[in-house]
């Protein structure tokens, strides 16, 4: 990702008239901010590889963005999920109801703050068009909820599901809490999300039932 970056800087650094770039950035660059909501002016603190590369690229960006004058939005998203997902805790978790199993990692505790994919990109098209300054950082966050709750509203959706345990493991990579406060953004780009978590997840559950319909695998 650093090095694609780097590049996609080089060339709007050539061009006569510069566009803007959108930097699709992470929440994993903030790392553990403990029990609170993390802001744009909060230290980034990566704990994983995947953090310290998207962090890598907003440093990038800073740099071309006050030597070169480049104008810049870094949008740092939190758990972007909704349909057509195919990896992370969602779709682990269906195939395991889709199974008959319901055990999963961690404590059940982890907070985290959902987005939906729509709502994402509706964020990552105003960050590019939206009159602003030539440099600005922004959350993309929706609604807080637990790694508990979310699985308890997809079993809901899903229907019959197996109780759901956690194992109680966790790693450096996994911290307790990732969540952000998004007042810069809606203030700045006039952005609220649309689509509720409740919402989210159900529609998530309808998509992964058809995509089994359509595969001829039964989901119960």
């Amino acid at each position: 990702a650093t090095v694609t970056t780097a590049a996609v800087l080089e060339w709007i650094r050539r061009q006569p008239r510069r566009p803007r770039l959108v930097l699709v950035s992470s929440a994993a660059v903030y790392g553990d901010q403990g029990d609170t909501d993390a802001m744009e002016t909060s230290v980034r603190s990566p704990i994983s590889p995947y953090g310290f590369h998207k962090l890598s690229a907003e440093m990038l960006c800073e740099s071309s963005s006050r030597f070169f004058e480049i104008p810049i939005s870094i949008v740092r998203l939190f758990s972007v999920y909704g349909e057509g997902l195919r990896k992370q805790l969602l779709w682990d978790a269906m195939n395991k109801f889709a199974r008959g199993e319901g055990q999963f990692f961690g404590t059940g505790n982890e907070l985290r703050d959902w987005i939906h994919v729509e709502d994402a990109a509706r964020l990552l098209a105003l960050a590019g068009l939206s009159r602003q300054s030539s440099f600005e950082v922004y959350n993309g966050g929706s609604e807080h909820a637990s790694t508990r709750e979310v699985l308890h509203q997809l079993a809901s959706a899903y229907g019959p599901a197996p109780k759901i345990v956690f194992n109680g493991d966790s790693h450096k990579g996994n911290p307790g809490r990732l969540t952000s406060h998004c007042g810069h953004t809606r203030r700045l780009l006039d952005w609220t999300p649309t689509v509720r978590i409740q919402e989210g997840m159900a529609r998530y559950v309808a998509w992964f039932k058809n995509q089994q319909a359509a595969s001829g695998t039964a989901t119960h």
